[in-house]
């Protein structure tokens, strides 16, 4: 073991060279500050076209290497798992999640893993696809031909109701208003927590912090109350805060603390909420720009004579294509982050202890190199046997390797349960011709919204 180790080590030392990777030196570095929060997506572009698929770069006191290399991307994730953690931001985002699968490292990220996996095991999908299936019918019920609504604020409302009714059932009964206005608070604050020095603005009692810190403590109080009916009543009521309660550890028995369920709920949220919304928001955006994708999805969905069910998944292979795409153009995740705990060898680099290892989903997913005509909406790209990835890191919408989201297969059920519901009662069209303006932070959202206009399907 010992000898085999040392080889190791001679092996990395022997890949490395002396030279850093290129990268625009220390006054090149001092520009980007302002352009980081100005347009950070074009900023990491800028960087990628000029310096090549390893760039490093400062900024302020940080040294930050960004890759857009997909080997050099399976490797910081998959062989180099267990010698970098997550960056800064998720690090701060422990404010709002605790120590949640999200935000934890090590083994007990490990053994949450453990326990939760269950969770989403396929047995249970079912029950989450039938409020999945209605949640989405209800919402296009509640549409009139001829509104113009903003896309992005109903498919956040949507997908909160999911979440929502999937972790708690239904016995949150009138207080889930409450839920809703508190989570939109308490996740305002994640925003806080992209800006510099962001421990320190989440300390200075402006009206958003107070707002976030009262609607915490409202969101705790709710979450608390409720997970210690449930450990009184100890039944399995087949949603997720049953199974959270439940879960043993297979190697040591033990279950879940109150504090550990409320982590995890918190983290089931942030992720159960935010991504899907921005997913299903950019595909409607997608699809009323290309309106021959989105007869084929509407006739696929019309084709089933009722509401999709989890069976009938194999019957919307199109729809599937379109959420891949639409994965590829606006991936939620926009930006990937790994911090070193210790020097690592890379591209014939060497990245120092506390390095910042970037990788952008949204620059690999749109690159040249792997992608034909990557900047165009193809779901057909998609069609079996097409090669689609090209390479296994090219495209990484949920992450990768030991830290790839444990909620995917929930996510991507979701998606394609409520386009297919949607499409058979609405189309939504594009009210501008403008490009959508991207607001690039803790995910990839749209800037001040998307007004569609909401048409009735017609009919057959």
């Amino acid at each position: 073991m010992m000898a085999g180790g040392m080889a190791d080590a001679v092996q990395e030392r022997h890949q490395a060279v002396t030279g850093p990777p290129p990268g625009p030196g220390r006054r090149g570095s001092l520009r980007m500050i302002g352009e980081r929060r100005r347009d950070p997506i074009g900023m990491f572009e800028r960087l990628r076209d000029e310096h090549g698929p390893f760039v490093r770069f400062r900024m302020g006191p940080m040294d930050m290497y960004l890759v857009t290399e997909p080997d050099l991307v399976q490797q910081v994730f998959t062989t180099y798992a267990s010698r970098v953690k997550k960056g800064r931001i998720l690090e701060g985002a422990r404010v709002v999640l605790g120590d949640g699968l999200l935000t934890a490292e090590g083994e007990h990220h490990r053994r949450q893993r453990r326990l939760i996996q269950p969770a989403f095991h396929h047995e249970r999908l079912e029950g989450y696809a039938r409020i999945m299936t209605r949640r989405g019918a209800e919402a296009a019920d509640r549409w009139s031909d001829g509104e113009v609504i903003d896309a992005f604020r109903e498919m956040s409302a949507l997908t909160m109701g999911v979440v929502g009714e999937a972790l708690f059932g239904t016995e949150l009964g009138d207080e889930f208003g409450r839920v809703e206005e508190a989570l939109v608070d308490v996740f305002r604050g994640f925003d806080l927590l992209m800006l510099p020095f962001s421990g320190v603005r989440t300390r200075i009692p402006t009206r958003t912090v107070r707002r976030f810190h009262a609607a915490k403590a409202d969101l705790d109080r709710i979450v608390d109350g409720v997970i210690a009916e449930r450990r009184a009543d100890g039944r399995d009521r087949g949603d997720l805060l049953s199974m959270l309660l439940a879960a043993q550890d297979a190697e040591d028995g033990a279950a879940m603390t109150d504090d550990e369920v409320r982590h995890e709920v918190m983290t089931l949220f942030a992720a159960g909420l935010e991504t899907t919304a921005n997913a299903l928001t950019f595909t409607w955006y997608l699809l009323a720009r290309h309106p021959e994708a989105e007869a084929r999805l509407r006739a696929e969905a019309a084709a089933l004579d009722r509401d999709p069910g989890l069976g009938d998944l194999p019957r919307l292979p199109y729809a599937q294509r379109v959420l891949n795409e639409s994965l590829r153009l606006y991936p939620p995740g926009w930006m990937l982050a790994r911090r070193c705990l210790e020097e690592i060898p890379l591209g014939g680099h060497v990245i120092p202890e506390g390095g910042l290892v970037l990788m952008p989903p949204y620059l690999l997913h749109r690159d040249p190199r792997f992608w034909p005509e990557p900047e165009r909406f193809d779901p057909d790209r998609w069609e079996e046997g097409r090669g689609a990835p090209p390479h296994r890191f090219s495209y990484f919408p949920f992450g990768a390797g030991t830290r790839k989201c444990i909620g995917a297969s929930f996510a991507n059920v979701e998606a394609a349960l409520l386009l297919a519901v949607i499409a058979r009662r609405a189309r939504l069209e594009a009210v501008s011709d403008e490009p959508l303006e991207l607001h690039p932070q803790i995910t990839l959202r749209p800037r001040g919204g998307v007004p569609m206009r909401v048409r009735a399907a017609p009919a057959g």
